[in-house]
This record gives C-alpha cells, structure tokens and sequence, in this order.
C-alpha cells in the first residue's frame, strides 16, 4: 500500500513538473493577482498610513558597512616546509617576503570580511576572504584564535594549520593589508536600508513558536494524534461524510471522497451545532499546545476565526520534501492572505517577502527549479510601496543588524527587480552603486550581484542582452579587488 502511494506521489510530481509552464503557481483572482480586490484594499490602507509615518521620519538612524579590508588567501602543501612556514608567519614576515620565500604557494587577492560572535562565551573575531560562485560568494573562515605575528610594515596574519596520521601538513593563511574598518553607509543607501526596516519590522517573526520544522507527510497529514480534540473532529467530519473503510483506503472510491471531501464539509457540516462545538475545541486546544494541521487551520478559517486560523498556521513550519514540492510556498501564500485579511501587515509582508525570496528549506533542491519559481512582486507594486527601494534595502549588507533584519537573496530579488515596471530604475541606481566609491566594496559588489541577476531575468530577450553589455561595460569602472567578482558576464 505505501508503495502505491509513494508511486503515486512521484506521479503526481512529474506531471507537475511537465505542466508547469501552463498553470499559475497558485490561484489567481480576475485582477490576475493571488490576492482579490478587497484584500488589495485593505493593503492600500495600511501602506498608506505607513508611507506618511516614513515620510515624516527623520533619517534617526545611522548605518555602518560590515567591517571588511583586503588581503590574500593563501595555501602551501607538503612539497615545501609547512612547519618552516608557519613559524614565519607566527614571526609576523611580511606577505612579501612569504611569497618570495615559498614561490608555489597559491595566493589569490580577495574582500575580507569581518564577523564577530560569542563562541564559547568568549568574544572572538572570525574574517572571511570571499570567493565568488556563480551568483553568490562564500567565504574561507579564519578565527583569531590562530592569529601570526603582526608585520613591521604593516598587516595582519591567520592561519589554519593541518596534519595527522593519514594526511601530510599543510596550512591555509590569510593575510590582511590593514585592521578591518568600517564606513558610515551614505544617507541614499541608508535610506534604503531603513525604509526596509520601517516597511518589515524587525520585532516581528512568522512564526510564534521556534518548532522542529514539519512537513506533515501523506499519511498522517489530516490527523494529529497529540490533539485529542482535533481527533474527534476528525471522527466526526468522517462519519459524517461517509468516509470509506480503512480497508478501503487508496482505492478509487476513497479518492473520490477524498476529492470531494471540502464540498461535503460544507454542504453537509457547515451549520451544524455539534461541527461548530468540535472545532472549536479542536482550535482552542491547537493554540493551547502550538500544535496543527493543514486542514484544522482551513476549518478555522471559513468556519470559526480567521483571526485563530492565522494563529494555528503560524504554530507550524513547513518543509518541503524536494525542489517540486510547493508545500512551504503555499503554506506562506496561507499566511500571507489570511494576514491581509486580518489587517495583520507585518506578518504578511514578512511572508510575501518569503515567497519573493523563496525563503524556505527542502530536503533537496534543484537550481532550475528554483529559478522558475514566480515571484508575485507584482501583488507589492500595486500597493504603492517603494518596491524599487524596498529591494535594494534588503540587498545591502551593513554592521550589526537587528537579529530579525530581513536580508534578501540576490538571485531572488534580482529576479523581482527586472519584473518591476519600471526594472530600468532599479537598474540606474544598481549602476550608481557599483561606481559609487564612496560605497564600501561589499556592497558595490552585492549591487554587482543584483545587476547580473536583474539581467538575466529580464523577459524581453533584447533588453536583457542589452542590460548584460551595460553591465559588462560597468564593471570594468570597478576596483581591482572587485574584478575577480565579476564572474557571471565576465569577457
């Protein structure tokens, strides 16, 4: 029986696969949006309110780049004397003389990075030379727990050293030109950076509880043995409906009432007394624990309390099992209307903003997948937000951020940009920010990264051509250090 319903599963997958160019992602009102009219008015009034308390705001807050600096990532194998090499460093040679010293050691230049965090209740600071893949740069960590000696003429030595029974030594090494610093982020840039924080408060999260994420599998995802409640609702709707045996589970007549199940609930349960008193246990009793499902939170929400339903849904995470399950992404596109619904704007924007960013965890993941995913920035222009500056300011990096800053992924928000009316705004500013040298370099290198992806997103084919040769033409205007960044459209 499993058997079956796993193939089944699989099926069900591929045919979604085949036709997903030829369905929308989730259903759509006749204002083409996955919100109606009176949703999107309700929104309005709140963005209104919003964008005149914005207006009226000083910039109060000031905002500093991450502390960062520039250096070397370096690494020497066993062909030459690591030991030798690392009592230099601990002796503070100059980068100069290590290079000359060891000529095949490999050095690659790079953007380092500073980050600082409590680790074992000790303050120590961790750096990170950048390296550049396809869309995104990752780092090589280094701590100051393993800190060389200072340099006379000036730098700073770490290192990583390795050795042991099955593996000869070697030594990874970073050398860095000058103490990393920070620099105050322009009032432009920083009004980006506030207007995100204004729009999606940094107090806010999702979801009220920190639960083990769950993605409710087939099997049990309409009962929940913990809730005694939610289980005699279960027995009730069942019997009610006519629910076919168990020994009858998975066969053709249980599909059909499966598949009919909602109606039924309707039709048959919507006004009954005894239906309204379970469910509302079954509710109270979901929110008592921080405990629900799919369906109970759909039950609440057309039966009882849209109010409560938002609740339930926010008690459960969900996970997807691979790249083609849209489990998460419905379950934040749940969230997000219900909020609407319920004048609940700092839940739903953080949760559209989830959907914009595909911010969500699978077992499994597929990059052409991930990149057909549709963005529904459309829903957010129409709300007379700053979308343009919202985007942006979710874009850039700085020091110290509230632990709840929403930061945006630049493959997702790339995408989001070059679907906006008016991409070429965005595309403008990205521009000043790549050449603007009074930006720190991470962030004229994260615009870089916004840039490319706008591109490569754009619909029309020509434009996204012609934006690729702007690019191309802007990044040979950037600092040496950033070049190597440019990886994607490089010549």
């Amino acid at each position: 029986m499993i058997h079956r319903l796993f193939l089944a599963v699989i099926l069900v997958i591929i045919l979604a696969a085949g036709n997903c160019d030829a369905q929308p992602e989730f259903k759509t009102y006749p204002n083409g949006l996955i919100y109606s009219d009176t949703t999107m008015d309700k929104l309005r009034l709140i963005v209104d309110s919003m964008n005149i308390k914005y207006r009226h705001c000083d910039l109060w807050k000031d905002y500093y780049s991450v502390p960062q600096t520039t250096g070397y990532y370096i690494t020497l194998d066993s062909t030459w004397n690591v030991e030798q090499a690392r009592k230099d460093i601990m002796n503070g040679i100059s980068y100069e003389d290590f290079i000359y010293r060891y000529p095949r050691a490999k050095a690659r230049p790079g953007l380092v990075i500073e980050e600082k965090r409590d680790d074992k209740s000790e303050m120590r600071k961790y750096y990170e030379v950048l390296v550049c893949y396809y869309d995104f740069v990752d780092g090589n960590e280094f701590s100051d727990k393993y800190a060389g000696g200072n340099c006379d003429g000036g730098g700073k030595w770490l290192y990583r050293y390795s050795k042991s029974e099955n593996e000869p030594a070697s030594i990874e090494a970073l050398f860095m030109k000058a103490e990393a610093s920070s620099m105050k982020i322009s009032e432009q840039y920083a009004r980006m950076i506030q207007y995100s924080e204004c729009m999606i408060d940094t107090n806010t999260e999702i979801f009220v509880v920190d639960k083990q994420s769950t993605r409710w599998n087939w099997e049990c995802s309409y009962t929940t043995p913990s809730l005694p409640a939610l289980k005699a609702l279960d027995s009730f709707i069942n019997r009610k409906t006519k629910r076919p045996l168990k020994t009858e589970k998975w066969s053709d007549n249980y599909y059909r009432w499966y598949n009919s199940k909602d109606s039924l609930v309707y039709k048959i349960l919507s006004g009954n007394r005894q239906f309204i008193k379970l469910l509302k246990a079954a509710v109270g009793e979901g929110i008592a624990k921080q405990e629900s499902n799919e369906e109970l939170e759909n039950y609440a929400a057309k039966y009882y309390s849209k109010e409560k339903a938002l609740y339930l849904m926010r008690c459960r995470v969900v996970v997807g099992m691979c790249s083609q399950d849209d489990a998460p992404r419905g379950h934040a596109k749940d969230i997000a209307l219900l909020s609407a619904e319920t004048a609940k704007w700092d839940i739903f924007l953080r949760a559209h903003m989830d959907m914009i960013n595909d911010n969500f965890t699978r077992f499994a993941e597929n990059s052409a997948t991930k990149a057909e995913r549709e963005t529904h920035v459309r829903e957010l222009e129409l709300l007379d937000i700053d979308v343009t500056d919202l985007l942006l300011g979710i874009g850039l990096r700085f020091d110290k951020p509230a632990r709840n800053h929403y930061f945006g992924s630049s493959m997702r928000i790339g995408k989001a940009l070059a679907e906006l009316e008016n991409s070429q705004l965005a595309e403008e500013k990205l521009k000043q920010m790549m050449l603007d040298d009074q930006l720190d370099n991470y962030n004229r290198m994260a615009a870089y990264f916004l840039y490319s992806n706008l591109a490569y997103n754009i619909p029309d084919k020509t434009r996204g051509a012609q934006a690729v040769i702007r690019l191309k033409s802007i990044t040979k205007q950037l600092p040496e250090v950033l070049q190597q960044y440019v990886y994607f459209y490089k010549d």
